[in-house]
């Protein structure tokens, strides 16, 4: 049973499935991270979120020392720039 790669809309589907609560920027773009892993599969697309929130997890971590976290930080939040960057990991040119 062979089946194909994701169309783009399925790959939409797959990056909301895995992004699912993961507090993301508003201007992260579905269509164009869909568009941008053509070819790629399920699991693809899960290591590129997964490697975008590692991403903004070490960023926002090493913004300040730990004692100096304070509630007047930004919010933690996946940005497109850690996509960008996980796709780009992945093989795939990123723009």
């Amino acid at each position: 049973l062979e089946l194909p790669p994701p169309d783009l809309q399925a790959r939409r589907d797959i990056f909301a499935i895995h992004t699912r609560g993961k507090p993301l920027a508003a201007n992260v773009d579905m269509d164009w991270l869909a568009a941008q892993t053509e070819g790629l599969v399920g699991s693809d697309i899960e290591a590129i979120c997964r490697r975008a929130s590692m991403l903004a997890v070490r960023q926002f971590i090493g913004r300040e020392a730990p004692d100096a976290i304070a509630p007047n930080l930004p919010a933690f939040q996946i940005l497109p720039r850690h996509f960008e960057q996980a796709v780009q990991e992945m093989g795939k040119p990123a723009g």
